[in-house]
């Protein structure tokens, strides 16, 4: 891959530790990587990944290769070691591929430096990618935030709705037995003056249907045929 570009480094910085736990390698422990610019994170990264392949070629010639095959089988097109790029990943896969008697492909870079730039760039891909990924689980989770917000606003209109019903629905039913009770009233009061008004007629014509028997001398009534009372005046003696 002898027409490789070069990656520069991405204006985004990093803000994540290379932990020495990760990799087989102790350097840079002291490294504040908060405070590192652009480049120099760039030259820092480039310079691990460039050790740790230094140090797997070394291994691998310890295990009876040279180390010619062993840098063009680290340098090989397509050799993808996962997200760490720790010596014993490397050195295992490389072995690997040494068993097997694979060929090797032709297009493979021409030096670790240009594999380490690559490599690079395809963290700054991944973090990128990361990022994004997150952004967009965020942006998620906001629409999701904001769904939540408006169906509870939304249940908090239904609820004051409903109280709003209740309320009137409430008052109308008191209202109506206010009216029941009245009617009821209003019902007793006037059959009671119905009673007595009836009352009052049938005395005002029994009297009227005596005076008149009484004036035509007649003995018992007409109609019902019952004695005629004659009625006793009576007088008190004046004082």
């Amino acid at each position: 891959m002898s027409n490789f570009t070069s990656f520069e480094f991405s204006a985004e910085k990093f803000n994540t530790h290379w932990h020495a736990n990760s990799c087989d390698l102790c350097f840079h422990n002291a490294a504040d990587w908060s405070d590192l610019t652009e480049t120099e994170l760039s030259e820092l990264v480039l310079t691990n990944l460039d050790t740790i392949f230094k140090i797997a070629i070394k291994r691998i010639v310890a295990s009876g290769y040279s180390e010619g095959i062993a840098t063009t089988a680290i340098l090989r097109s397509g050799l993808w070691y996962g997200c760490k790029y720790t010596v014993s990943k490397v050195v295992d896969n490389t072995l690997e591929f040494l068993i097997s008697e694979q060929e090797i492909d032709s297009h493979y870079f021409d030096n670790l430096q240009q594999m380490d730039k690559y490599i690079l760039a395809e963290l700054v891909c991944l973090l990128r990618e990361s990022r994004w990924l997150r952004a967009a689980e965020l942006a998620a989770s906001c629409r999701d935030v904001s769904r939540l917000v408006w169906a509870r606003e939304r249940l908090l209109q239904a609820k004051d709705i409903r109280d709003e019903i209740e309320a009137k629905l409430n008052e109308e039913w008191k209202a109506k037995n206010e009216l029941l009770t009245q009617a009821t009233s209003f019902k007793k009061e006037r059959e009671q003056v119905e009673i007595s008004t009836q009352s009052k007629e049938d005395t005002i014509k029994s009297r009227a249907q005596t005076n008149l028997h009484e004036k035509q001398g007649m003995k018992d009534c007409p109609s019902c045929r019952s004695p005629i009372q004659r009625r006793v005046s009576i007088r008190y003696a004046r004082s």
